[in-house]
């Protein structure tokens, strides 16, 4: 299915413009290259076994995605510029012909946007600082920081360079704890081992904490398991570790991602990474997918952490990523009497590696306290 999705914008270029190329052999040419650039994903799969993480040369996956993302905005652009053609038809009862000017016009802004979307999406995330209020939380985490990252895909575009430079701004940020939520990396162990190495430089005094998020299922999860027990990252699968300050103790639970089942690995099980938790001690519960914030809600979870949704990546498509999320795209939410934040990304998917207008992120959470409700 995914396949025809990538097919779509080709179709709709191809159908727009192939009057305007009255060779036939430039017609078929035109056809070819289309389908050709649009099916990256389905050539990864036939060559790699895999359409997630292509083992090629970072430059090539760049200027193959650029070409894709051009395609793909010059899909949108086209089918707005018939809708407005037809329009001004009606009105005017003017027929107006796509011509080739205003094709090349349609060409640069689609490449222009393509290319800025890369720059976006593979440039050093921001920080983004919030403050959240947690009723009853402990006087003694008042203003205890934070860093939250998620879906950093670490991969052939993504690689040990842009991973050095994520690790020492989050180091830099002196937060009391480290959480990732989940997608760490794209790829084999034997291909990502020298991209990873610069995770094992994270460092926080309450230490660093993750979950497994569905990219870690599709590469020989046992492997990477087994890996990242030798990084100072703790993965916390159904279950949970009490921080203690002064006698007070605030709870971090992990859940792994639900896609687990199919590797036969343990489900996500929220009342089994519960037991066992101090009665009415403050619970934050980090897990990859926002989904199921109602859900954690109702078991008394004061604030959920989470990622996935890489914030929709560009603006308008956050309307799309809503429905498939519970409508937990990115940013903070009210669920309940819990708090939901959705981190948008640290990184990005080679597959689709484009950002408009949705910077990826690295957040710092201070809590707050606040009267127990």
């Amino acid at each position: 299915m995914f396949f025809i999705y990538t097919f779509i914008p080709a179709l709709i270029v191809f159908l727009r413009t192939r009057n305007l190329f009255r060779q036939p052999t430039l017609t078929i040419i035109l056809a070819f290259v289309l389908v050709a650039i649009c099916e990256f994903h389905l050539w990864c799969l036939l060559i790699f076994g895999n359409m997630f993480s292509p083992e090629i040369p970072r430059s090539i996956i760049i200027l193959w995605m650029w070409c894709f993302g051009g395609i793909t905005f010059l899909s949108l652009l086209v089918v707005v510029e018939f809708g407005v053609a037809k329009l001004i038809s009606v009105f005017s009862r003017k027929s107006l012909a796509l011509n080739k000017f205003s094709f090349f016009t349609l060409v640069i802004v689609a490449l222009s946007l393509s290319a800025s979307g890369i720059y976006n999406a593979t440039s050093q995330p921001s920080i983004k600082s919030i403050s959240v209020s947690l009723p009853g939380l402990p006087t003694s985490f008042d203003g205890y920081k934070i860093s939250l990252l998620s879906d950093l895909h670490i991969s052939q575009l993504l690689d040990s360079a842009w991973a050095e430079q994520v690790v020492s701004t989050t180091n830099q940020l002196q937060s009391d704890l480290i959480l990732i939520a989940g997608d760490l990396s794209d790829g084999y162990l034997a291909d990502r081992r020298v991209d990873m190495a610069p995770l094992s430089q994270l460092d926080a005094a309450d230490g660093v904490y993750a979950v497994f998020g569905n990219h870690e299922y599709y590469f020989d999860y046992d492997n990477w398991r087994h890996f990242y027990k030798s990084l100072p990252i703790q993965f916390l699968e159904n279950q949970h570790i009490i921080l203690d300050k002064n006698d007070d103790k605030l709870v971090l639970l992990g859940l792994p991602d639900d896609i687990a089942a199919t590797q036969g690995a343990a489900m996500p099980a929220l009342e089994t990474a519960l037991s066992g938790t101090p009665e009415g001690a403050t619970k934050i519960l980090l897990v990859h997918k926002p989904v199921d914030g109602l859900n954690a809600s109702k078991h008394g979870i004061a604030l959920q952490l989470s990622g996935h949704t890489h914030g929709g990546m560009i603006r308008p498509l956050g309307l799309l990523a809503g429905p498939a999320n519970n409508g937990f795209v990115r940013g903070l939410y009210d669920v309940g009497n819990m708090k939901l934040y959705v981190n948008a990304g640290t990184g990005i998917w080679t597959g689709f590696p484009f950002r408009l207008g949705v910077p990826p992120e690295i957040t710092v959470i201070t809590l707050r306290s606040s009267p127990a409700m």
